[in-house]
């Protein structure tokens, strides 16, 4: 008899777990999406409780803060979210014996190093938004239970908030724009990380062998100007773009609007990824049809008016 895999997603209206959604999944699949008024990440009894009732398989987790620049003037709210909330999480799923899925990011590095950073390396952030990322991976770690960590690189898509709507809202706003040239990381479609999830997530539950961190992003890393250059390239169709002009920040040194230069060599190396079979990502080509879709909808108007989701390495030029 085929069974139905029960797999809970926690964090229902970010990117990730909206992309995970969309996403195809095979057909004896039972889905639920907890937000916080179902799922208490603060309480280890009544999350103990709660994740007993609803009996998944396995607990795929996409929540947490994601202000990178805001993490510095919010450390309480980071740490709350993408370390406290994630000890508690991962001690209740060990003591369930439920596997865990959680999503990381590249700012567990330093980013002091000029080649990609492979899953081996130590985990060294200098930013708040990363030490609150690397407490929880260190967290899972100490649960002792049945985990995958997966690490990413600036996520876009067609989902909640995220750098690329930012970048084409900060377009119809501005004439001129500046963005940072040194420092690179792997822009990764939402979509893309969403696809691969499902086999991650079944193979964990059939207790195949799989790392227990794994790197999965964009090939060919870029810097910032370089993203807003084929950003911008490709939104001409539909739009009027502001005149580019690259930022060199020295070492040391910081951005107009101040975020730090130092930790800006984030890419991440997924050819463990590959060598297990899930395929390379092409973020370049993922952008024509999210532009296209994106600058005909009222996302934009809607990425204006709220918070930049993209380190403010983005400056307007007078």
């Amino acid at each position: 008899m085929i069974r139905r895999h029960r797999i809970l997603v926690i964090g229902r209206n970010g990117q990730l777990a909206q992309a995970l959604e969309a996403a195809e999944w095979p057909s004896l699949t039972s889905l639920h999406f907890a937000g916080r008024d179902e799922i208490d990440l603060f309480h280890p009894l009544r999350l103990r409780q709660q994740l007993s009732a609803l009996g998944p398989e396995i607990i795929i987790n996409t929540a947490g803060y994601a202000r990178i620049d805001l993490a510095a003037q919010e450390p309480e709210a980071a740490f709350a979210l993408n370390a406290m909330a994630v000890e508690t999480l991962a001690t209740a799923a060990a003591m369930l014996d439920i596997p865990l899925l959680h999503h990381s990011s590249a700012h567990v590095f330093s980013g002091d190093r000029s080649g990609a950073y492979v899953e081996s390396d130590q985990a060294d952030p200098v930013s708040i938004y990363g030490q609150s990322m690397q407490s929880g991976e260190a967290a899972i770690r100490r649960a002792r239970g049945r985990y995958l960590i997966l690490r990413t690189s600036r996520l876009f898509g067609l989902h909640g908030d995220n750098f690329l709507k930012s970048i084409l809202a900060l377009g119809r706003k501005a004439e001129h724009l500046g963005f940072t040239a040194n420092g690179y990381a792997c822009p990764t479609p939402t979509e893309a990380l969403a696809a691969i999830v499902p086999h991650i997530a079944i193979a964990m539950i059939e207790e195949r062998r799989f790392p227990l961190i794994l790197h999965y992003a964009g090939d060919m890393p870029a810097s910032w100007y370089e993203i807003a250059s084929e950003i911008f390239a490709l939104a001409g169709r539909y739009m009027p773009v502001p005149e580019l002009a690259p930022i060199e920040v020295p070492a040391g040194g910081s951005t107009a609007s101040g975020s730090p230069a130092k930790g800006c060599n984030l890419a991440l190396d997924s050819s463990q990824a590959h060598r297990l079979g899930l395929p390379r990502v092409d973020w370049r080509a993922a952008l024509p049809a999210l532009i296209e879709t994106l600058c005909q909808s009222d996302a934009l108007s809607e990425a204006a008016a709220a918070e930049p989701a993209l380190p403010l390495a983005a400056v307007h030029a007078a």
